[in-house]
């Protein structure tokens, strides 16, 4: 098979993957084990006082509700903050 032709079957496979499990995958699927938000509610208890928090990891952002139950300032790099706070 051609290199090309097999990209091309590849990307669809995953697209097609990601297309099936996207309305559900935050629903089953959670990262933040009690080691994580131990380790999270760590690092908001010893930032300074009116402190923002960036959160630039990949994934669909679990960790930004540990952060927002825990009312810690937010800093979201997109136009999503008002998106996540809706779901928290």
């Amino acid at each position: 098979m051609d290199r090309r032709d097999w990209l091309a079957e590849r990307r669809a496979a995953v697209e097609q993957d990601y297309t099936r499990d996207a309305p559900t995958y935050d629903t089953g699927y959670d990262p933040a084990t009690p080691l994580h938000i131990r380790y999270v509610g760590l690092l908001i208890e010893r930032s300074p006082e009116g402190g923002t928090i960036l959160d630039a990891a990949c994934g669909t952002g679990p960790y930004v509700y540990i952060v927002l139950r825990l009312d810690a300032k937010w800093s979201v790099p997109t136009s999503q903050l008002a998106w996540w706070s809706r779901r928290a």
